[in-house]
């Protein structure tokens, strides 16, 4: 349509029926209306393209705040798509129920828009309880994968083992579970407390960057957690174990924690990521419970 009407305006509504020429400059109005839509800075096809690229939600509960400010970060989006998100879905009511599972929020209607709204806001936010903000500080969604593996490769060494499961083994497996958590919550309390001042921007509804937990006291959990979960890795399931579960605890500092702090390069921060998710965790459990099954 935009390049008949062109095209008319080009060559005259009622030109001669110069057939050539015609489709010549029908070719050329077309050419040159999809170069200006795409170079275009508001334009609507490529709205069109970032909202079918990036979806309905986004990654930072600082959203609104910052459609708010008028501040568009390119990992965010762009203008013409959150505002048709606010506009069809309500403020903020683009997080998905899997976001809210997430970070360990409730997943109701009235919830999650009571939820969406307090977070607009830093000054809005409000305060969790200790329980809740220790929950947070693990980091959910993180605890649920490291369930998850732990699962598969102990059900796969069961399997394997092909004997009946001595139930007796039980409270040995429970205080593994716990050491796996405990180092699970070493790693993202570090980087929790090394990433404070971007996540007061990017995700202010953490403990951490809330003020629901002071550094200080961040920096106490991590202790534990971690001679917690090196102490029962070792005493339980032996030296091999006990030597990968500290490794694995070592790669998580030099991950968040300056002047290494490769989290910065895509590269190593996606090694270290697969090394302690994928061999450390996947290996350590299997020959952890092959151990122990005989």
């Amino acid at each position: 349509w935009i390049g008949t009407r062109i095209t008319n305006a080009m060559v005259g509504k009622h030109a001669p029926a110069d057939t050539c020429s015609l489709h010549k400059s029908s070719r050329v109005s077309l050419v040159l209306t999809i170069v200006l839509a795409v170079t275009a800075s508001d334009n609507v096809i490529c709205h069109s393209l970032n909202f079918l690229c990036h979806g309905l939600t986004t990654p930072s509960n600082a959203g609104s705040v910052r459609w708010t400010s008028g501040i568009f970060p390119a990992w965010i989006g762009n203008p013409c798509r959150e505002s048709a998100v606010r506009a069809l879905f309500g403020e903020e009511a683009h997080r998905s129920r899997r976001w809210h599972l997430r970070e360990g929020l409730r997943t109701g209607t009235t919830t999650i828009r009571g939820q969406a709204a307090a977070a607009s806001s830093d000054a809005n936010t409000t305060p969790s309880g200790p329980l809740q903000a220790f929950w947070k500080f693990l980091r959910p969604h993180t605890i649920r994968g490291t369930i998850l593996g732990s699962s598969a490769m102990t059900t796969r060494a069961v399997i394997e083992n092909g004997a009946t499961p001595d139930w007796s083994l039980l409270p040995t497996a429970a205080c593994g579970v716990l050491a796996l958590l405990c180092g699970n919550g070493f790693i993202v309390g570090i980087n929790q407390i090394y990433d404070v001042s971007i996540d007061k921007i990017n995700k202010p509804y953490l403990p951490v960057a809330a003020k629901e937990i002071s550094v200080p006291a961040a920096w106490l959990l991590c202790l534990v957690m971690a001679v917690t979960g090196t102490v029962l890795a070792w005493r339980l399931f032996g030296q091999l174990i006990g030597l990968l579960y500290a490794f694995g605890l070592f790669l998580g500092v030099i991950y968040s924690v300056p002047p290494l702090r490769l989290k910065r390069s895509a590269v190593a921060a996606a090694l270290i990521i697969a090394t302690v998710r994928g061999f450390l965790l996947n290996f350590g459990v299997y020959y952890a419970s092959r151990s122990m099954l005989g």
